[in-house]
């Protein structure tokens, strides 16, 4: 089990990217990636908490229906840049893939933009810390996270582990949607080996690699560097 999580009782799934192992010997820098669920529940203390681990950029990935109805409390404080970029934007649930794997490929297509902007800003907020999140922190931001450890150089086994970890930290909440039986939720409910590694694979597959997918996006190869050294 990776052991990166900071443990709120106001946040779900909420973790440090660093720690983690690359091909290199390094290890991924801790205090300046953080993914998360969503911020609607944050208590004061703990939005001061985020604040001093220097998080100043908060990127909410959510629909706008999401972020009208569940208000992002970190992005609310005035200390930090609040940016919302929707991943799967005006697309309903009902027009999307029946099988997790399938949007996340869906995604990784169709969302070239809106990885751009998202890499952008977090470029734009080097010298801090950015926190970019989803509702659950696992497919939106489980995808974005992906591409931010295959950047790094982070082992395959170890970018699965930690996708699966959402399962886990997730179990009670998707027990609950589980038992509301919709099926506009049912694709929602796993974070397996099998829904991920089609996502990667289509990476090396259609791309080349993850520099590849970065350079079909729109980021020069100096541009990829400094992305890359936000985390290693």
């Amino acid at each position: 089990m990776i052991m990166n999580e900071l443990n709120l009782n106001g946040a779900v799934n909420l973790r440090d990217l660093g720690g983690l192992p690359t091909v290199q010997g390094k290890k991924t820098k801790k205090g300046k990636l953080y993914r998360s669920g969503s911020l609607d529940r944050l208590a004061s203390p703990e939005i001061e908490r985020l604040v001093e681990q220097g998080i100043s950029l908060d990127i909410d990935l959510r629909g706008d229906e999401e972020v009208r109805r569940w208000v992002d409390l970190l992005g609310a404080d005035e200390r930090v840049r609040y940016e919302v970029v929707p991943l799967l934007p005006s697309i309903k649930p009902e027009e999307l893939p029946k099988i997790l794997s399938a949007i996340y490929l869906w995604t990784l297509d169709q969302s070239k933009k809106d990885f751009y902007h998202i890499f952008s800003l977090m470029l734009e907020n080097v010298e801090k810390a950015t926190l970019f999140h989803c509702s659950l922190g696992k497919d939106r931001t489980g995808m974005v996270a992906a591409l931010l450890f295959l950047l790094a150089e982070v082992p395959r086994p170890l970018i699965i582990e930690d996708y699966m970890q959402s399962q886990t930290n997730l179990k009670g909440i998707l027990e609950k949607m589980e038992e509301m039986n919709d099926p506009a939720l049912k694709v929602f409910l796993t974070a397996r080996e099998e829904d991920i590694v089609p996502f990667l694979d289509a990476i090396d597959e259609d791309y080349g690699g993850v520099t590849g997918y970065f350079r079909e996006i729109g980021f020069s190869d100096k541009e990829i560097e400094r992305i890359k050294a936000i985390l290693v």
